[in-house]
């Protein structure tokens, strides 16, 4: 798969996660990788906010 499609389809299910609060189980696991480095990146914006 070309890397910008998987990042499109990653990019996708952490919105799927985020905004419709959906299970990270329900994400393929060939994106479960991508989707998770954007959570993480998330939780990094969160704290750096909070701070």
């Amino acid at each position: 798969m070309r890397k910008s499609l998987k990042e499109a389809w990653e990019r996708l299910y952490h919105n799927l996660i985020v905004k419709e609060r959906r299970s990270f189980y329900e994400v393929p696991e060939e994106f479960q990788e991508g989707v998770q480095a954007l959570l993480k990146k998330d939780r990094e914006k969160e704290e750096q906010k909070d701070s």
